[in-house]
């Protein structure tokens, strides 16, 4: 086989050929960088793929006047540093899979590149859980993606399964992978406007839609990222609970303000998803404070447990830091509007972000962030300033929304009917404030009725205007909801409702600073709102999938033991919650008197 600019090469005229030349030039004489001066360890972000174009701009005049070999050489030790950087050990990206597919687009060729000189970088380590990551932030029905971030409802993209599969051509999960992405979202994207040098070079056909992928376990917990995505089983109908708090943020990025965001499917339906690039709190399904959420730029959570038995798999996460502070672009916040820099072209427009900053901001302390992982990546490089995108170094904290503090626990109880329970333990201070309770439903979901703390939702798709029996359903159950602190403030409590709106940027469409009349608008979007008018919310959540015309649970709830009991006609699960002197609700889970949380 020959490989991308093998390909493109015979198809250059002279004037593109001389323009090829100028620019490898100019990358050798350090005129253009991507990061190679930067240490190993920085460069560790999508981007770092997409510099891949200068090492295939080069290999298009291989062996001509201009050609430089050390341009191969060290783009072979940046993709390396990606692999290593980029995914974790567990295979998880540091984007959501959808961006992570945009790098890929100059990826794919140069891993083709490299393997033709014998680099053979599809056995590096993390490279082979790439593809278990996949597996798992699939949607249990198929063709459609879940992750967190900027690209979160995309997939791994036609051109990166092409060489995947004309890699591994016998390999049982990229044919599962291949066919579903190449359907992604019901669109035959082989019928579409593909990618001409993945598809002559990997012209490969998956083996069917019955493709059988290998035996994967039901939970997927990486550590590194603090991500959990975890179901009952594999199977069209599984019930699929996302659950994120990412805890590796070391820059502004991709990343939303969405520590603790979870997304849920069951039964073929997606109830909770996520969107493409809208980066604010107020759409993911998380908490808000008076309509504030988490600073953004976001920081780093913390991850505080993980139980996964055959029972029960839960997380526990710590969003405070996320509210306490934001990043700002560094070069904004740490340059005054008279900086040398801002003379340049490549910085111009930074020079009204950085007088932007100062008339917001100016009047909040500002200082380096004291994270200790932050602080271990940036400590003994700091002599050169070095910078992601020129812009971004040592990032910097400014006040966003001080909490006293904020935890969130979620949990998959696996069952004859299986559901999610989720805990929040946030408070702002010792006022009554409105804590909102959002979750973000889409367009497709529908209330089908609304019953004190009972919320029944159904799937317009699948069950047009009026759910019918056998439908799929899901019933939210608000166990536990702050009340204001006078009885005669109970009429200020606001409804429990689902709502309509326009999801339209606050921010600037390319960095953080407020627009008065905001920035993208990503059309109307849908989103359950549980509030409490309180001093403390208390929220606990049930999410119990089920069929229109099944015999649900019956479900009590005692405010003054904290235990909730939920009987089915053969089974009773008693869930205890426990006020921690940190403010965090620990939760124990037992079904019939034994503890579903050990093993």
């Amino acid at each position: 086989m020959g490989y991308a600019y093998d390909f493109a090469h015979g198809f250059m005229n002279d004037q593109q050929r001389t323009i090829v030349r100028s620019v490898i030039a100019r990358i050798t004489h350090g005129a253009i960088s991507f990061g190679m001066e930067l240490p190993t360890h920085w460069r560790n972000w999508n981007w770092m793929n997409c510099s891949n174009c200068f090492m295939l701009l080069a290999l298009a005049i291989e062996g001509e006047e201009g050609y430089d070999p050390r341009i191969y050489q060290r783009s072979v030790e940046v993709m390396q540093d990606y692999l290593t950087y980029g995914i974790s050990s567990m295979g998880s990206s540091t984007e959501a899979v959808g961006y992570t597919a945009f790098g890929w687009v100059w990826g794919v060729p140069a891993m083709i590149a490299m393997a033709r000189r014998g680099d053979h970088l599809f056995s590096h380590t993390h490279f082979a859980k790439y593809k278990t990551w996949l597996l798992h932030t699939m949607q249990p029905y198929g063709e459609e993606w879940i992750s967190h971030g900027d690209g979160g409802n995309g997939g791994p993209g036609p051109h990166f399964m092409q060489m995947l599969k004309y890699y591994y051509p016998q390999d049982p999960d990229i044919d599962y992978l291949w066919e579903h992405a190449m359907l992604e979202h019901g669109i035959d994207h082989r019928k579409q406007r593909m990618h001409l040098v993945e598809a002559i070079l990997c012209a490969e056909d998956g083996g069917g839609l019955d493709s059988k992928r290998s035996q994967q376990q039901l939970t997927f917990f990486d550590p590194e990222r603090g991500s959990m995505i975890t179901r009952d089983c594999w199977s069209e109908e599984a019930v699929m609970l996302q659950f994120e708090c990412r805890t590796d943020t070391l820059t502004p990025s991709h990343e939303h303000a969405d520590r603790g965001n979870f997304s849920f499917t069951a039964l073929g339906v997606k109830w909770v998803g996520e969107a493409s690039s809208s980066v604010e709190t107020k759409y993911h399904s998380c908490v808000l404070i008076d309509g504030k959420g988490q600073g953004y730029f976001p920081t780093p959570g913390r991850w505080l447990g993980h139980v996964d038995n055959e029972n029960v798999t839960l997380g526990i996460c710590d969003s405070k830091y996320a509210y306490d502070w934001f990043w700002p672009k560094t070069i904004a916040a740490t340059s005054s509007p008279d900086d040398p820099h801002f003379t340049h072209e490549r910085w111009r427009s930074f020079k009204e972000e950085a007088i932007k900053f100062q008339h917001i901001y100016g009047d909040l302390s500002k200082e380096p962030d004291s994270s200790n992982h932050v602080a271990a990546h940036f400590q003994g490089y700091t002599d050169r300033d070095p910078r992601y995108w020129d812009e971004d170094g040592w990032p910097v904290r400014v006040q966003h929304n001080p909490v006293q503090y904020a935890y969130r626990t979620a949990a998959l109880v696996r069952g004859p009917q299986p559901y999610v329970v989720i805990v929040d333990d946030i408070r702002k201070d010792d006022q009554e404030r409105l804590y909102e309770w959002t979750m973000m439903t889409g367009m497709d979901i529908d209330v089908f009725n609304i019953r004190h703390e009972e919320i029944y939702l159904y799937s317009r798709s699948k069950s047009g205007s009026v759910p019918q029996a056998g439908d799929p359903m899901l019933l939210v159950r608000v166990l536990e909801l702050g009340l204001p602190d006078k009885a005669r403030d109970f009429g200020a409590k606001p409804a429990i409702r689902l709502e309509m709106f326009e999801k339209k940027d606050t921010f600037n469409d390319t960095h953080s600073l407020y627009k008065k009349d905001g920035g993208r608008s990503y059309g109307l979007d849908c989103r359950l709102i549980i509030p409490s008018r309180s001093v403390e919310p208390n929220f606990k959540v049930l999410l119990i999938p089920h069929t229109y015309g099944d015999t649900l649970p019956e479900i009590r709830y005692d405010h003054d033991c904290a235990l909730a009991i939920l009987k089915w006609h053969d089974h009773e699960d008693r869930l205890s919650f426990k006020k921690e002197s940190d403010g965090r609700s620990s939760v124990d889970i037992h079904r019939d008197g034994h503890s579903l949380l050990v093993k």
